[in-house]
């Protein structure tokens, strides 16, 4: 491996272990004017299969593009943690229960 794909934020929460395995960092895919993702770099590497590249992405993107995760918990802090937000129209229709459960998964009451 010797380059890693991601978003920019990612590869800024990961960057001592990236640093440490000398690995270089890329927030773009080449080629193309859209903006990285998580779960884009993991389809990327993917797509590709090739040995030298890798992604910053969470396991279940990997475990849906067939991209075998080959190391842990590697964010510089062991506290960090992403969070994930809903967004909708001011007219949208809700599904029931939706922001219950949104307070749950986020650790609300």
């Amino acid at each position: 491996m010797d380059t890693v794909y991601s978003k920019g934020e990612a590869l800024v929460q990961c960057s001592k272990f990236l640093d440490r395995h000398g690995l270089r960092r890329s927030a773009a895919i080449p080629d193309s004017k859209a903006p990285l993702s998580t779960s884009g770099a993991a389809r990327y590497v993917a797509d590709r299969r090739v040995p030298y590249i890798s992604a910053i992405c969470s396991e279940e993107a990997a475990v849906h593009y067939g991209v075998p995760v080959v190391r842990r918990n590697i964010a510089d802090s062991p506290d960090n943690r992403t969070k994930f937000h809903a967004y909708a129209r001011a007219d949208a229709r809700i599904p029931e229960g939706f922001a219950e459960a949104a307070r749950r998964a986020a650790g609300g009451k």
